[in-house]
């Protein structure tokens, strides 16, 4: 494709002229592993495979149950995506692929990086919509035993980004999987507004506070 475009400087410059097509948005390419083999030519194919799994509808033929968790839950059944969501032709070969590229944009946690495996009720590989989890039951907040000191860090942004941080959350929920430094994510506790993970072998916990109208990234 390289060579019939004018490219003539090898494999540096081809990625370049990749690069450089992804910033203008004319194409989508990832120099980076496990996706640097792969360019979308057409951006609204990947914006369609987006589409139906964020848009979900309620009655899906033969899912319906996985429908409602998808909705509900935010857990995204490998069945219901690979039979339904992304049946069609344009899709079906292209389901690995578009897997990961939706992990790369913070959209989806694939079963294999959440660490969650198996999903519930042996309902097989269950990938995780950060977008669609529910929100996190209210905390109970506990005085420090004594000789214990909590180890808390606050971002306080007084109300400016209190539309903004709801939706950025979640991204920072994916963003999180694709750290080299960070383990087991799913079976820990995944909100839309709260997480728990491993972060180098301690576990690390993010909320968003005051329920309702954050302000506070704890």
């Amino acid at each position: 494709m390289g060579d019939e475009a004018g490219i003539s400087g090898g494999d540096g410059e081809l990625v370049e002229c990749l690069k450089c097509l992804h910033n203008f948005g004319s194409v989508v390419f990832f120099d980076e592993d496990g996706l640097r083999d792969h360019v979308v030519l057409n951006p609204q194919w990947l914006a369609d495979a987006m589409a139906h799994i964020l848009n979900c509808p309620r009655v899906v033929q033969g899912n319906v149950a996985a429908a409602r968790r998808l909705r509900e839950r935010g857990e995204l059944e490998d069945e219901l995506l690979r039979r339904s969501l992304w049946r069609h032709h344009k899709f079906r070969q292209h389901q690995d692929v578009l897997l990961q590229m939706l992990h790369r944009f913070d959209l989806v946690i694939p079963a294999a990086a959440g660490g969650a495996g198996g999903g519930p009720s042996g309902l097989g590989e269950v990938h995780v919509v950060p977008s669609q989890l529910p929100f996190a039951p209210c905390p109970v907040t506990l005085p420090p035993a004594p000789g214990e000191s909590w180890r808390l860090l606050f971002f306080d942004f007084h109300g400016l980004l209190c539309r903004l941080l709801p939706t950025l959350f979640p991204k920072l929920v994916a963003a999180s999987t694709r750290q080299a430094d960070v383990g087991v994510v799913g079976s820990l506790g995944l909100f839309r507004d709260s997480f728990r993970l491993l972060w180098m072998g301690k576990e690390l916990t993010m909320d968003l506070l005051p329920h309702g109208r954050p302000q506070v990234v704890r």
